[in-house]
C-alpha cells in the first residue's frame, strides 16, 4: 500500500494510504498527521465531493483544534482548513449542505482546562472550505460542555442542541434548544433541567418540535415556545449515541445501544411510525453475545430510499477505554430494509482498534463509514488516525487488489491471540458454517460444524502455537487466517 505525504493548508500534513477504484467507486483512506486525531462528520454533494469535520490535538495534550477537509470520488483527499483559536478548544461536529455550494458548520469553543465559557460556532463556507461567514453564541460561563447536535430544516432555520453541566445532581445538568433562522438570528432558546444530553431537535409543523434525549431515554413533543408538552420513553431500554434518520414528517428510525439482557451491551435499530407514539414500533437487536457492540457514534443509521437503510457501529469496544484500547475491534455494517430485515452484515478491521464515529449513504447507492484508528501493536501512544472507507450497495471493498490495512470479512475470530476458546462471529448471512484448525505442519486438529451467529469453541487440548483457521459455507462464505494460542 503506498503512501504519499502532502503539505494542505495551514501546514498541515497529512498521509493517504490506500487503492483507489474510481470504477467501482470503492476505496479505504487514511488519514493521519501524527496529531490525536477524532472524525465527527461528514456530507456529500452532488459530484461525489465529500466534505468533512475532524477534531485535532497534540498527543497528551487537552487544547483541541478543528479541522475541515475535502476529498473527491476515488477518495483523494484535496485539501483541508485549520480553523483555531489561540487559548482555547474548538470543536466542529456537524456539517450540513445548506445548497449547492454552501455549507454550514456548527461546533464550539471553550476553555481546555476547565471546559467553561462554552461558545457555539456557526460558520458558512464554500465548496473550496473558504469561510463567508460565521457567528457565535454565548452559553453561561460557569457551565462545563458536553455536546452539541444540529439540524438544518427545508426552511432555513438552524436548530441547535446540546447540554451542559456544573455537577453530578440533576439540579447541576441541563439540555438545551435553540433556533436559528436564516440570518442566524437566535428566535428560541429553552433549557431543561436534569436532561444530559438532547441528541436530535427537529420541527415537525409550524407549532411543534421533537426532541430526543439518549440517557434519560424521552422523546419529548414541544411547542411553539419550545415547551415540553408531552413525553415518552423510548422502549426496550434503547439509549445512549442515538442516530435518527427520519423517512417521512411522521416516521423514523432510531440506532441506539441495548444493555438487557445483562451483561450484554447490543445494537438495536427502531422504527417508529409516530413521533411522540410507540404504537406498531418494530425493532431488531443486532446480537446478544459477551462482547460490547456500540452503536455508531454519530449519524450512525442513513438511507437514500428506506428499502436500503445502512446502519452501523463498533463491535468489541472498550466502554472503559472507548479509543485508546489494547485490544482488536471491527467497524460492523449492516443493511437491511424499511421493515428492518437485515440483508447483510459485513466487519471490517481486525489489525487494530477502530471505533465506528459517522455513516453515511450515497448517492450512488453505496455507503461511507468512517471513524477512528488506533494501531496499538505499532505506536503505544494515545494518537488515532482517522479512516474512511467508501464501500458499495453490497457493503464490499472492491478493486483489482486486496486492500490490506481493513480487509472486509464475513466472520471474525477472536481473541487473537487466545488461550483456551476461540470466539466466533458469524455475519447473519451465514446461519452455519463449518469450521477447520490445522496447525503449522498443515495437519487438520480440529473440525466443528457451527449452527449459531455466536459460537466458542474450547480448543484447550490444543498446545500452543500458530494455526491456521478457515470458515466455509455454501452460503458463499470462505475466511481464513492465523490464529495464535498463547
Amino acid at each position: 500500500m503506498k503512501k504519499i505525504k502532502s503539505f494542505f493548508v495551514f501546514f498541515i500534513v497529512l498521509y493517504f494510504s490506500g487503492q483507489l477504484f474510481s470504477q467501482d467507486k470503492a476505496f479505504e483512506v487514511i488519514i493521519g498527521n501524527g496529531d490525536n486525531l477524532m472524525f465527527t462528520d461528514m456530507v456529500e454533494d452532488s459530484s461525489g465531493i465529500v466534505y468533512f469535520t475532524v477534531i485535532s490535538n497534540k498527543v497528551n495534550k487537552t487544547k483541541q483544534d478543528a479541522l475541515v477537509g475535502r476529498m473527491n470520488a476515488q477518495g483523494e483527499l484535496l485539501d483541508t482548513l485549520r480553523l483555531a483559536s489561540p487559548d482555547k478548544t474548538r470543536r466542529l461536529y456537524n456539517i450540513h449542505e445548506k445548497e449547492p455550494g454552501v455549507f454550514i458548520l456548527t461546533g464550539v469553543e471553550f476553555d481546555p482546562d476547565t471546559e467553561n465559557n462554552i461558545t457555539i460556532l456557526v460558520y458558512f463556507i464554500n465548496s473550496n472550505l473558504a469561510i463567508i461567514d460565521s457567528a457565535k453564541y454565548y452559553l453561561p460561563p460557569n457551565e462545563k460542555y458536553r455536546t452539541i447536535y444540529s439540524n438544518y430544516e427545508k426552511n432555513g432555520q438552524l436548530l441547535l442542541s446540546g447540554s451542559y453541566y456544573t455537577g453530578g445532581l440533576f439540579s447541576e445538568r441541563h439540555s438545551f434548544v435553540m433556533i436559528l433562522n436564516e440570518e442566524m438570528d437566535s428566535i428560541g432558546f429553552n433549557e431543561f433541567e436534569g436532561y444530559i444530553g438532547i441528541s436530535f431537535f427537529k420541527q415537525l409543523d409550524d407549532n411543534q418540535y421533537w426532541v430526543i434525549e439518549e440517557v434519560a431515554r424521552d422523546i419529548c413533543l414541544l411547542d411553539s415556545t419550545l415547551t415540553k408538552i408531552k413525553i415518552i420513553d423510548v422502549p426496550d431500554f434503547i439509549f445512549g449515541d442515538y442516530s435518527v434518520k427520519w423517512d417521512t414528517d411522521t416516521s423514523f428510525y432510531l440506532l441506539g445501544g441495548n444493555l438487557y439482557p445483562h451483561p450484554n451491551d447490543n445494537i438495536a435499530l427502531l422504527r417508529f411510525y409516530h413521533p411522540i407514539d410507540t404504537a406498531g414500533y418494530q425493532l431488531n437487536l443486532l446480537k446478544v453475545s459477551d462482547t460490547t457492540d456500540h452503536p455508531c457514534v454519530r449519524g450512525g443509521v442513513d438511507f437514500i430510499t428506506n428499502d436500503t437503510v445502512f446502519a452501523g457501529g463498533t463491535r468489541n469496544l472498550n466502554p472503559t477505554n472507548p479509543y485508546f484500547s489494547n485490544q482488536p475491534s471491527w467497524f460492523m455494517l449492516f443493511q437491511t430494509d424499511s421493515q428492518l430485515n437485515v440483508r447483510w452484515e459485513r466487519f471490517y478491521g481486525g489489525d487494530a482498534y477502530y471505533v465506528m464515529r459517522n455513516l453515511i449513504a450515497t448517492h450512488d447507492g453505496g455507503c461511507l463509514i468512517a471513524g477512528t484508528r488506533f494501531d496499538y501493536m505499532n505506536n503505544p501512544e494515545p494518537q488515532t488516525d482517522i479512516i474512511v472507507l467508501k464501500l458499495n450497495s453490497e457493503g464490499l471493498l472492491v478493486g483489482d487488489h486486496e486492500l490490506p490495512e481493513t480487509r472486509m470479512h464475513e466472520a471474525i475470530v477472536y481473541p487473537n491471540p487466545g488461550t483456551d476458546a476461540l470466539q466466533i462471529r458469524l455475519a447473519v448471512q451465514h446461519p452455519t458454517a463449518l469450521l477447520e484448525l490445522f496447525d503449522a505442519n498443515g495437519r487438520l486438529v480440529l473440525s466443528q460444524q457451527l449452527h449459531q451467529k455466536e459460537s466458542r469453541i474450547a480448543v484447550d487440548h490444543l498446545p500452543s502455537g500458530t494455526y491456521i483457521y478457515s470458515l466455509s459455507a455454501d452460503t458463499g462464505l470462505l475466511e481464513k487466517g492465523k490464529w495464535v494460542k498463547l
